[in-house]
């Protein structure tokens, strides 16, 4: 093959088999995998939440639960993979599965542990099955949190008070069916939709008010610069921007 072939198809995603351009209704490796290609470009393995996706458009993580914080939680000792959690409402079986559990307060605080499983939850104490042993034991006052897994479920919003609510995740290339799986560009030349005034160029750009959109940092809030205008924006049109999304 020489040099200047462009490879549509690499050595990664034939081994997955999924292909940028591609959706899949079964998951084909790890949520949240990393693909890199020699034009620069980055992409993360994604499930899509309940809605269609469309292309261009930024995605961003589950929302943030604010009842699934300080949750009392088993005096747990070193080595534990099962720790028993009062959540703060009714969880679905899973609906936490490749997320965390963060220790927030007091004895023990500061470590993020992995979920394997759990069960359905409904503001009663459960077991949660951890992948990563406690490594700090808990004492009676210890408090957790619970994050989903920023992959599984992605949305696309807008926050119009000018206050992030969800983190962004990436970009898909092809619009995408709900619940199924797809690589979200993350880093990279990218053709996103601009939203409000002309930008120009080398601009840094944030998400804004429009689904998915991208306006100048500053435009509506102070919202996490994501990207950096490559060609000048014009409002309602998809323009080619620089993602840097972490």
């Amino acid at each position: 093959m020489a040099l200047d072939d462009y490879r549509v198809t690499t050595d990664v995603e034939r081994a997955v088999g999924q292909g940028i351009y591609e959706e899949s209704e079964t998951l084909k490796t790890p949520l949240g995998s990393e693909l890199a290609l020699n034009d620069g470009r980055k992409f993360r393995y994604c499930r899509n939440g309940s809605s269609i996706l469309l292309a261009g458009k930024v995605t961003s993580s589950p929302a943030w639960v604010s009842t699934e914080t300080a949750l009392g939680v088993n005096t747990a000792s070193k080595g534990d993979t099962l720790l028993k959690i009062t959540t703060g409402s009714t969880v679905s079986a899973n609906t936490y599965q490749r997320g965390f559990v963060i220790v927030e307060d007091d004895t023990g605080e500061g470590q993020m542990l992995k979920i394997k499983s759990h069960p359905l939850a409904t503001s009663e104490e459960k077991e949660f099955e951890l992948w990563d042993p406690v490594r700090v034991a808990f004492g009676a006052d210890t408090t957790v949190g619970l994050v989903k897994d920023r992959f599984n479920g992605t949305i696309v919003t807008i926050d119009t008070d000018g206050t992030e609510t969800e983190t962004p995740v990436g970009v898909p290339l092809i619009p995408v069916t709900a619940a199924y799986y797809y690589w979200a560009q993350c880093a990279g030349l990218c053709n996103v939709l601009c939203d409000g005034v002309t930008t120009a160029i080398g601009v840094a750009l944030m998400r804004g008010t429009e689904d998915g959109a991208l306006i100048p940092v500053g435009a509506n809030g102070t919202f996490k610069a994501i990207a950096t205008q490559h060609h000048t924006g014009e409002d309602t049109e998809y323009r080619p921007v620089i993602l840097s999304i972490a």
